[in-house]
């Protein structure tokens, strides 16, 4: 959630075709913050997309599951 804030404000248009793909599916289920907030609803949708493999599935779908495999490989 803090990487999407900070492409939010260095730009998400610099992101790279997969961190773009992670950060629509992250802003699909949980939006920005514009006001103090208690973010307990935000750690709870977030879960799913990380623990549940929704996030992978995305990247996958929209870019392919060899360039994912080149992502994660990479240390």
């Amino acid at each position: 959630m803090a990487a999407t804030q900070a492409a939010e404000i260095r730009g998400s248009e610099k992101l790279s075709p997969v961190s773009k793909t992670v950060y629509e599916t992250i802003r699909g289920k949980i939006p920005p913050p514009t006001e103090d907030r208690q973010l307990t609803r935000d750690f709870d949708r977030m879960e799913p997309l990380t623990s549940g493999g929704e996030l992978i599935q995305a990247v996958e779908e929209n870019q392919g599951a060899d360039l994912l495999s080149l992502t994660l490989s990479v240390d």
